[in-house]
């Protein structure tokens, strides 16, 4: 028992010479944690939100859209890469005569 608490001891203080096979078992062990433990282990759970800004003429392009959501999201869908996004919410930009410039896009991407 005492053997094993000194063990313990030691390899949570790292006192094993450098060069040694305690050491080198340590240095791997750290190395198999790094590089194999899988990423979904360390997402977050809490999404945050991206705020793009998508002009009136970037969506000119994308014509065979019912809703102003669809098209929105239809574009960020290629602009992004992700296959599945969420928008939250949107807001039009305006110029200084009323004319619409743009729309201002909150999206939630998912995984």
């Amino acid at each position: 028992m005492i053997r094993l608490l000194s063990a313990i001891k030691r390899v949570i203080l790292w006192s094993y010479e450098r060069g040694s096979r305690p050491y080198d078992v340590l240095v791997v062990l750290i190395l198999a944690f790094i590089f194999l433990t899988p990423n979904y282990l360390f997402k977050k759970s809490a999404r945050v939100e991206a705020v793009y800004d998508v002009s009136i003429e970037e969506l000119a392009k994308e014509n065979h859209h019912q809703t102003i959501q669809e098209l929105l999201s239809a574009h960020l869908r290629k602009k992004t890469r992700v296959s599945r996004i969420t928008i939250t919410r949107f807001e039009p930009k305006f110029s200084s005569d009323g004319r619409i410039l743009g729309y201002k896009v909150w999206v939630k991407q998912a995984n």
